[in-house]
């Protein structure tokens, strides 16, 4: 069957299938003519379900089904294609549909980053077609190169991560709206105890409890070895595995390449530091671990200093880890940071007499001061959190802070400083409207998952 026909085929599968329940999420996208709409984000975070969504919510608006193209380019019937063929897309497309040429179409473009090259096709489809262009990618270059060179100027790129806690919510049937009600705060604690074991992946949360660890796992090795190994000809994939555990297993902790060199090398592995420093990079590629720096206006600083490691999802930790080994207090601080990358946050630790967990810097450039605690009822504790937020409140030129814990609320005011106590829960609930007595909010579910810009 030659590359047109595979094509029709593709076409009439998407076009025929049954449309999936698809579970609500916190999302929503612009549809905007002569724009690319890019959803970023590893993989099973979601990103064809979205798609799908989008799809659904186009033909409720009355878009007929033969005018939405939706291929995936990592099916194995397109193993090797190349940027030319997937003009054969297209040709295969107006050959079943010649009427359709002068009429607005929807084209989805589901893991693009499998054809090298795909972002001129895409340019070409948005200079001469009527088609609105949708496009997923699992790996960060997607945004980095493609995004911001071919198509400079004619994307709008979104993030997809794992389900966040209002999101696993949803899934469970909660209520956003009544979100912060008295009657609604066991069942979101409920809510939070599970969402830091078993993490946010869509299809985890409704698994049988006996299948999500063996599914955890075959996740991580879908992203190690066709994000990573494969991707970047990984040689030595038993070492890398063995760095890859390493750093899970010291989620939220402190990570130096020369410590951790040093330490392989005292094993008996045969390694350099620049193999040390792609590794690092190729996890960072694949969304799979973050590397936080240190608050410093100095380059080299920033370079020297250790990073903190954090992990995609914290199912991975509680997959890897066992009962002994597991500290919520990490996992907690993980949840997080995967948050504030969630909204779009540029992230630091603060490295003073004592640590802060966080900067975290707003796309707007507003700053806040963050410690993670899982509980302060112990006064040793509680005095040692407030004394780091209180200095670097002081470094930053901030009157206000906050502490997350597991369940915790209150406030503390001392010296025109305040402090506030927030569940993570109640933290990763706040919105812009609904706001409540601390002036956190509750979201919304939008109506629509596309809305005309």
């Amino acid at each position: 069957m030659d590359l047109k026909e595979i094509f029709k085929q593709l076409i009439l599968d998407a076009q025929q299938a049954e449309q999936p329940r698809i579970l609500p999420r916190t999302c929503c996208f612009p549809l905007v003519r002569g724009k690319v709409i890019a959803l970023t984000g590893p993989r099973r975070s979601g990103k064809t379900f979205l798609f799908q969504a989008m799809i659904q919510d186009l033909l409720k608006q009355g878009i007929e089904s033969t005018d939405i193209i939706s291929v995936n380019l990592e099916d194995n019937r397109l193993f090797g294609l190349e940027t030319p063929g997937l003009e054969s897309l297209l040709q295969a497309y107006f050959e079943m549909w010649p009427e359709k040429k002068d009429r607005d179409t929807y084209l989805f473009l589901d893991e693009v980053q499998a054809v090298p090259g795909w972002d001129r096709f895409v340019r070409r489809v948005l200079d001469s077609e009527r088609m609105y262009v949708f496009v997923t990618g699992s790996s960060s270059s997607m945004l980095d190169r493609e995004l911001s060179t071919v198509l400079r100027g004619r994307t709008l790129s979104f993030r997809v991560m794992p389900l966040s806690l209002p999101e696993y919510g949803l899934f469970h049937g909660s209520d956003l709206s009544d979100a912060f009600s008295s009657r609604a705060v066991a069942a979101w604690g409920n809510r939070q105890e599970q969402y830091m074991r078993y993490g946010g992946f869509p299809e985890i949360v409704s698994m049988p409890e006996s299948l999500k660890r063996r599914t955890l796992r075959d996740y991580l090795d879908l992203m190690l070895y066709r994000d990573i190994v494969e991707r970047f000809d990984v040689k030595n994939t038993t070492l890398f595995r063995h760095v890859l555990n390493m750093l899970l297993y010291n989620m939220s902790g402190l990570v130096s390449v020369n410590r951790l060199f040093n330490t392989l090398k005292s094993q008996g592995h045969a390694l350099s530091r620049d193999t040390l420093y792609d590794y690092f990079s190729y996890l960072e590629e694949a969304m799979l671990f973050y590397f936080v720096p240190v608050r410093s206006a100095s380059v080299r600083k920033r370079q020297i200093n250790p990073r903190k490691v954090y992990v995609l999802d914290q199912g991975f930790f509680w997959m890897a880890s066992t009962g002994l080994t597991r500290d919520q207090g990490r996992i907690l601080e993980n949840m997080v940071f995967i948050e504030l990358v969630r909204r779009e946050n540029k992230v630091m630790y603060i490295k003073g007499r004592q640590e802060t967990d966080f900067l975290a810097v707003s796309p707007e450039g507003r700053k806040q001061l963050i410690q993670v605690c899982l509980n302060m009822y112990d006064k040793t504790t509680r005095k040692r959190e407030m004394d780091a937020l209180s200095q670097a409140m002081d470094e930053e030129g901030l009157d206000r802070g906050l502490v997350i814990t597991a369940s915790e609320l209150g406030e503390e005011c001392k010296s025109n400083k305040r402090v506030d106590i927030l569940p993570f829960w109640k933290w990763a609930l706040s919105r812009d409207d609904n706001q409540d007595e601390h002036g956190y909010t509750a979201g919304r579910l939008p109506e629509s998952r596309l809305f005309r810009a």
